[in-house]
């Protein structure tokens, strides 16, 4: 049986999916790309920060790493948060005992699929960059605004739904919104 605690077995999936995608991109591609690699790019795509491959890489793994983790982990946080701490429409309602569980669930699925978009992202800048310092060119610009523009359309339809599944309670016995 699956645990509520984390996110759902498919999310795990995505997310080890997007990370072996991106470790063998790189790993695939690590003779060929140069020993200081461009890894800034102004709001052009030209390159302005340079940086060794292997700190590259290494801090891009640790820090996205760590945000997806966190993301990831908010639904396992959520178990030990007092109710009172969570900012959601009707709380009162929603995390009454009989309620609580499928709530936190409800919000951990949330929580799981920004960690899936973020990843996606992720994997977006890996591949640009990669591109970028084989090709020894710049960023390609329009991929990146198409990526991150439909990165904040997922997170907004993600928190759009939360929302509409927090917005009313069902019946009228629920408590005043505080």
């Amino acid at each position: 049986m699956e645990r509520h605690t984390l996110i759902s077995r498919a999310q795990r999936a995505i997310l080890a999916a997007l990370a072996a995608c991106a470790v063998i991109a790189v790993w695939s591609t690590w003779d060929e790309l140069p020993s200081r690699m461009a890894s800034h790019f102004d709001a052009s795509g030209r390159p302005d920060g340079y940086m060794d491959r292997g700190a590259f890489f290494g801090q891009l793994a640790a820090v996205g790493g760590a945000v997806v983790l966190l993301l990831a982990s908010v639904p396992a946080l959520l178990r030990v948060v007092p109710s009172a701490a969570l900012n959601i429409p009707h709380r009162d309602y929603w995390l009454a005992a009989e309620r609580r569980e499928q709530s936190l669930r409800r919000l951990g699925a949330a929580c799981g699929w920004c960690a899936v978009a973020t990843a996606v992202l992720l994997l977006l800048v890996v591949a640009l960059t990669l591109q970028a310092n084989l090709a020894r060119t710049g960023l390609h610009m329009p991929t990146f605004l198409v990526g991150f523009g439909l990165y904040l359309a997922s997170l907004t339809m993600v928190l759009i739904r939360l929302h509409r599944q927090f917005a009313r309670p069902p019946d009228s016995q629920a408590p005043p919104q505080r």
